[in-house]
């Protein structure tokens, strides 16, 4: 278990409580060790559309660079669509079974016509955004793709707190599902996420997690 030090982390004006702090960190603890890659779903479970409008709207709280929001969320609920993309997703179970398929795409554009960054006075912003990126597309798709990854995070995570699981997924020919889509140059998919509820018949193990003495280094 993570050694956390909850007075450390609190400032002198918090106005929450160290208990309240606890049972919120546990609680996030709890959300994160019972989140897992669900290969199958129950396809009878449906999901609304209005709980995945609440689901992205958290989600929409990730960080990104100058608050760009790279994200675009394709929800893809054409039985067609779907059959297309399984195909191109090497049939894999989920992208037929899951209530909800999404392709999350990086708007690896986005901060050339990113207006309220502009509406927050930010002429500033846009000339400093020109300068980083006007030359240097890898490095606009690259912040694109950090900003989508953590959105991606987020929805997992929403969705888990709502009781639904959830899948990422790479293993996909994102040009041709690209394509599918009607995506252009300036979009690329940086993953599918699939939503649903577990099968109740899903026996896949929880796989190890390597411990903290394997990744954290300290300098």
């Amino acid at each position: 278990m993570l050694d956390f030090d909850i007075n450390k982390n609190l400032t002198a004006d918090s106005c929450i409580s160290k208990q309240e702090l606890s049972a919120q960190f546990f609680q996030l603890q709890h959300l994160l060790q019972q989140r897992r890659a669900i290969k199958y779903f129950d396809a009878a479970q449906a999901m609304d559309d209005r709980e995945l409008d609440a689901i992205l709207a958290s989600a929409s709280q990730a960080p990104s660079a100058f608050n760009l929001q790279h994200w675009q969320v394709v929800h893809i609920k054409s039985a067609q669509r779907r059959a297309e993309i399984s195909a191109l997703a090497y049939h894999q179970p989920q992208i037929q079974q899951a209530a909800a398929l999404l392709a999350i795409v990086m708007k690896k554009n986005v901060w050339q016509t990113a207006a309220h960054i502009a509406q927050a006075g930010g002429e500033k912003i846009q000339m400093h955004l020109q300068r980083l990126y006007g030359d240097k597309p890898q490095l606009a798709r690259d912040e694109a793709m950090r900003s989508c990854a953590m959105f991606s995070m987020l929805v997992m995570l929403a969705a888990e707190a709502a009781g639904y699981r959830s899948c990422p997924m790479s293993g996909a020919d994102f040009t041709a599902i690209g394509k599918c889509l009607g995506l252009d140059a300036t979009q690329e998919i940086c993953m599918l996420i699939t939503l649903g509820r577990e099968a109740s018949d899903n026996t896949i193990a929880r796989q190890q997690r390597l411990p903290l003495s394997q990744f954290l280094y300290r300098i």
